[in-house]
Order: structure tokens, then sequence, then C-alpha cells
């Protein structure tokens, strides 16, 4: 998606004003998620506004955004879509469910699982928001209201199914994995480190994850002491 402008600037001998344009983009992909990011906050601290902003303030300042902001990927637009489906979801879990509400929510349910592999493990916890929030206002029996939030689930997974399925199923047929991870790393002479599964059971990794989260800066720039 933000490599459109630079695939453009390319074919018109234009590569520079491409590279602007993308950094532009993705400039301002991650301030439009900012601004979700408030206006999820806004929902859990409806008469404490300063706590919104404050908070949202503090995650422009994580060294983790930043590397969102300065590189050319489609991490700007991942953390837009997911917050966007945050923002979503609460409003859903909090406000009840309405068409208007599960459009919203379906719609960039649908972008994040376009944008990375990974917004679909930060999506599961928003999926499962709106199927509790189905079982807390639904006023039909028991029964009924385990049914609609069985369909909500599914409903999501169809989405996901949809909207980014034929894209992970190609990868499958080409490179033998649904990320074209294995292709990736044998361009990049990278080793692989163990499997989907045991990578996102590792604890260790995940502490990685957090260390990375308040050290990373782009260019490969660590604040690591």
């Amino acid at each position: 998606f933000v490599a459109a402008p630079i695939v453009i600037g390319s074919r018109t001998h234009h590569i520079t004003a491409g590279i602007k344009v993308a950094r532009v983009l993705t400039l301002m992909l991650a301030a439009a998620g900012l601004v979700f990011i408030f206006r999820a906050l806004r929902q859990l601290t409806p008469r404490r506004p300063a706590i919104a902003l404050a908070a949202t303030a503090f995650t422009a300042a994580v060294p983790a955004y930043v590397n969102c902001t300065a590189v050319v990927m489609n991490d700007a637009l991942a953390f837009l879509a997911t917050a966007a489906l945050y923002d979503a979801g609460l409003a859903i879990l909090l406000g009840g469910p309405n068409k208007r509400r599960w459009i919203y929510f379906y719609a960039w349910l649908g972008v994040a699982a376009l944008s990375r592999f990974t917004t679909l493990l930060a999506s599961a916890p928003a999926v499962l928001a709106v199927c509790l929030a189905v079982l807390v206002h639904d006023p039909s029996q028991l029964v009924k209201r385990l049914l609609r939030a069985t369909v909500a689930g599914l409903t999501a997974i169809a989405v996901v199914v949809a909207s980014s399925g034929y894209f992970y199923w190609r990868n499958y047929q080409l490179y033998g994995d649904l990320t074209g991870g294995k292709a990736i790393f044998e361009l990049l002479s990278r080793k692989k480190h163990g499997t989907f599964s045991q990578q996102i059971l590792d604890i260790e990794k995940w502490y990685d994850l957090s260390d990375q989260l308040w050290s990373r800066l782009a260019g490969k720039v660590s604040l690591n002491g």
C-alpha cells in the first residue's frame, strides 16, 4: 500500500518524489492511528479526557512508534487499522451492538487483516470483546445469545478470509508457507529460528519484543545500553 508512490515514481522516473510521498503517507497513517488511540481511551475514561490525551502523547513518544513512522512499510497502516479496530470493538462492548457499529468493526478488521500478519494476533482480543458484547447486551435467552456470539465470531473469521485469505493462500502456493517468510529468509540469508507455533509460545521472544518496544528506533538504531 505505502509502496505504491515508490513504484509509480520508479516507473515515471521520479523516484525521489515517490519516496517523499511514501514518507508523508506513512506519517499520516501513523498520526491517524494516534487519533483512534485517543478515541478508544476516551471511551474507557469518558470523564477524564486528560488521561486519554496524556496516554496518547505517551504512545507517540515510545521508540517503537518512532520506528513505525520512520520506516516506509505497512507498519503504520497496521498500527492505524489495529487502533481503529479496538476503538470499534470498545464501542460495541461499552455501548452495545448495532448495525452501524458492526459494519465499522468488520470494515477495520478487513483492513487490519490486509496490512500485516501480526495484526491478526492483535485483532483476536477485539473479536473476543465483541463476542462478549453480544452476551452482555443481548436481552435474549442464553442459548440465543451464545448462538449470536458464535455468529459474530464466525463472521469475523469470514471477513479475514474474504479480505486477505487469497494472499495467504498465494504465499503458500508460491513459497510453501502462509506469510512468505521462508522466501524472505532465503533472500536475506537469515536463519530460521523455529516454526511460528514455537516462536509464539517462546516467552523469551515476547520479552525481546517488549524490550524492542522501548529501545528500537529506525535504521536499526537501538537505545540498548
